[in-house]
């Protein structure tokens, strides 16, 4: 009938930090974590903590999700204080000991790889070079894990690769751990 309206509306968008659905977290061994999720940020960006000293293999604040059969992670470092570690691993379980594989950074010339072949059983660890790499990656097929690094996110460097037996359906996600019992 030609009649025509129009409306003024002010909208406010809190954002908040919960994790995305299909996402957990929790502190792994004595840890003292949290993780949180910004989704606006250009393609979300997880913030995760942890305190307490990383001595112990499996001392962490783990994000996860669930992974059945193939697949892979892929994330950004932006940053790591007090000398801490973040990273990204597949693991069995939250369970201290689980078996897994990890491959974290510090932000320095170094990423570290890591592999726990058998569980309880010290994990296996090897440092090797990788300046300004902080784009991680690891890939499962199977039973093989492939892990690799980058600098820009394009251009991948295979880091480490490895045969492990884990059940189809795993944790894939992403850790911080301390170096200092205090930060």
């Amino acid at each position: 009938n030609g009649n025509t309206a129009t409306c003024v509306a002010t909208i406010t968008v809190v954002e908040g930090t919960a994790l995305p659905a299909g996402w957990s977290n929790a502190n792994i061994g004595n840890a003292q974590g949290s993780a949180i999720y910004k989704p606006c940020t250009s393609n979300g960006q997880f913030t995760l903590t942890s305190k307490g000293f990383s001595n112990n293999p499996d001392l962490q604040h783990s994000a996860w999700r669930s992974l059945c059969g193939n697949g892979s992670i892929t994330t950004r470092v932006e940053s790591v204080s007090n000398g801490g570690w973040a990273g990204i691993e597949v693991r069995e379980n939250a369970t201290p000991g689980s078996r897994k594989v990890a491959l974290k950074t510090q932000l320095t010339n170094f990423v570290r790889r890591v592999f726990r072949m058998v569980a309880n059983a010290q994990p296996q660890s090897q440092q090797f070079p990788a300046p300004a790499h902080s784009w991680l990656r690891i890939t499962r097929t199977g039973n093989n894990f492939a892990m690799y690094v980058s600098p820009n996110g394009t251009d991948w460097q295979l880091a480490a690769s490895t045969t492990l037996a884990l059940p189809n359906c795993v944790q894939i996600g992403l850790f911080a751990e301390s170096v200092n019992a205090n930060t």
